[in-house]
């Protein structure tokens, strides 16, 4: 899932994150100058995905996606209902 936060919140329109699960994911994310959420839904434990991060702002590892107001707080955003 690629999200462009200037869609759901246009006063930021210069954040990207990228939320994957795979390891070659977030090396991709982070190549490409963007904030990498890995998320443990695969085969992928929170090491392995957090061991391939190798950016100044390290990948956020998440277990899951369920507290949604949660995952927007790591990022910064307000809380909102979709």
């Amino acid at each position: 899932m690629t999200v462009c936060s200037s869609f759901l919140y246009p006063f930021l329109c210069n954040t990207f994150l990228l939320v994957f699960v795979q390891p070659n994911d977030i090396r991709a994310a982070e190549y490409g100058g963007a904030l990498a959420i890995g998320v443990c839904t695969g085969i992928f434990s929170q090491k392995e995905l957090r061991d391939v991060s190798q950016s100044e702002t390290p990948a956020i590892i998440l277990d899951n996606l369920l507290n949604t107001k949660s995952f927007l707080g790591i990022l910064g955003l307000p809380a909102r209902d979709f």
